[in-house]
């Protein structure tokens, strides 16, 4: 009876547009061309609001897709700015009404601004813009007229008159 009752709901409405298949298509498509969300929706002619369905309701959809978005992440955009941080060569073709005149070899120089978008976000204690300092409500430690003479004795500069 419990079976009948769950078919039933299942049949009511319009049938899903999704298929088994689009497990493997939505994968490639953001691994290799780091398709978002919305795009992905598009390709697979429906709403994005509907895509979100799908990927709460088919399991290994939404995994496929996780998994195509950070092979993306780490295989595309990070090698590129660890390339763009660090400079790289490349060859420059000049063609001349289709046929190959001059091959040049470039040397792309390292980006100070990929340099430091790479350090913020590998390391963000060291390198945050905003350093957080604590603050003591303490009060400061007595100095005495002998912390003053070995500070000037050090030669500091500082001058005890």
């Amino acid at each position: 009876m419990q079976d009948t009752v769950e078919n039933q709901k299942q049949s009511v409405g319009r049938p899903t547009r999704y298929r088994s298949e689009f497990v493997e298509q939505a994968e490639q498509l953001c691994r290799h061309e780091g398709c978002t969300d919305e795009q992905l929706a598009a390709t697979f002619k429906i709403s994005a609001k509907q895509l979100y369905v799908w990927k709460k309701k088919y399991g290994e959809f939404r995994e496929a897709i996780s998994r195509g978005k950070e092979d993306f992440d780490t295989d595309v955009v990070e090698n590129s700015l660890i390339k763009r941080a660090t400079g790289f060569e490349y060859d420059e073709t000049t063609t001349v009404s289709g046929k190959v005149v001059k091959v040049v070899r470039r040397q792309a120089l390292p980006d100070v601004t990929a340099c430091i978008f790479w350090l913020k976000n590998r390391n963000p204690r060291r390198w945050r813009d905003a350093q957080h300092q604590v603050l003591s409500t303490e009060p400061p430690e007595e100095i005495t007229i002998e912390d003053t003479r070995k500070v000037e004795e050090a030669g500091t500069g500082l001058v005890i008159e």
